[in-house]
């Protein structure tokens, strides 16, 4: 049984919170990376959001393993509902969240808390490699740190680089979410509460080295088929827009780019599953593209986003015909170039 060490200045508590829900095929790969970190002083809050599969137990066993390993069980309520308990339960003076169907390098808290320390940051991510069953990709692995401020954090977070709105592979002083809470019932929470921990902070790191395994399994909660689950990223887009614009209206455009590229997105989803919105759907994908498109916001858009876009604006059926080919279109164009 390991022991936790009592926080310290040079020890200080880390809180890793692991929403888990019905991933028994998954959990243990994932709870044994957490609790063979290189960094021990660490509490795992695993909450047990009402699984059914033999997860909750799972979790329990953990527990009477390991005494870091805390598990609350609540009925089924969603993730957001998961990850809010595990905030408010949460200990120690900074916090890492993992999905319980991903995986981390042994080294990631330690690595971390590190790069944190000595950037003086208040949120520090890492890249991540992205699995898809026995395929990982490979990203930038410099090691090199990138050190920023508010406003460049936010830019990136919107232009969905670096920063993106992804909770995991990062690590929070856990003054950031003061206040900062998941709506519970959506999905694409992380759109609607991440950058909301950025405006309690001011410093963030970058690091170049990828130390996080992003699972993306079929099936997944971030990866449905339906396209009218986009309607919610499309209304968080909407939310932050009406936050951050009145903060930072520099980021104006980028931020009604990131809305029109979410009704982008509604339209290709339901290309690729080769159906068609419904006319109140429609309209509400309409109004928007009329309210918030502009010259200078269609220049900020992606060159497949930007494609997509003026060729729905042409003919709607043809942009449910070629859409499904426009990225490898795209890809193509970008070879010939290089």
């Amino acid at each position: 049984m390991s022991t936790v060490v009592l926080e310290s200045k040079s020890e200080p508590l880390i809180s890793i919170i692991v929403p888990v829900f019905n991933v028994k095929n998954y959990l243990v790969k994932c709870l044994h990376s957490i609790i063979n970190q290189s960094y021990s002083n660490i509490e795992v809050l695993a909450i047990d959001d009402g699984s059914t599969d033999g997860s909750a137990e799972i979790c329990d066993q953990f527990s009477e393993l390991d005494q870091r390993v805390i598990t609350l069980h609540q009925t089924n309520k969603g993730v957001s509902a998961a990850r809010n308990l595990g905030v408010q339960k949460s200990s120690g003076s900074f916090i890492m969240f993992v999905d319980s169907d991903d995986w981390v390098s042994q080294d990631i808290v330690q690595t971390l808390l590190h790069t944190l320390r000595i950037e003086n940051a208040d949120i520090v991510a890492c890249e991540s490699y992205h699995v898809r069953g026995n395929k990982k990709d490979r990203p930038n692995e410099s090691g090199k740190v990138f050190s920023l401020d508010r406003f460049e954090a936010l830019d990136l977070l919107i232009k969905d680089r670096a920063f993106r709105s992804r909770l995991w592979g990062r690590l929070y002083k856990v003054d950031v979410w003061k206040n900062v809470f998941f709506p519970e019932g959506e999905t694409y929470e992380d759109v609607s509460t991440l950058y909301r921990t950025y405006l309690n902070a001011n410093h963030f790191s970058f690091l170049e080295k990828a130390l996080y395994y992003y699972n993306q399994r079929e099936g997944s909660i971030v990866h449905p088929d339906d396209y009218k689950s986009l309607f919610s990223l499309l209304n968080a887009r909407r939310s932050r827009y009406k936050i951050l614009s009145k903060t930072y209206p520099e980021l104006n455009e980028n931020l009604k780019a990131s809305v029109i590229a979410a009704g982008i997105d509604i339209l290709k989803k339901s290309a690729s599953g080769n159906v068609y919105l419904e006319a109140a759907e429609m309209n509400e994908v309409r109004q928007v593209f009329t309210i918030y498109k502009s010259s200078k916001t269609l220049k900020n858009l992606s060159p497949s986003y930007r494609l997509s876009f003026l060729l729905y604006r042409i003919n709607g059926r043809l942009f449910h015909l070629l859409s499904p080919k426009i990225d490898r279109i795209i890809v193509k164009l970008r070879n010939r170039v290089n």
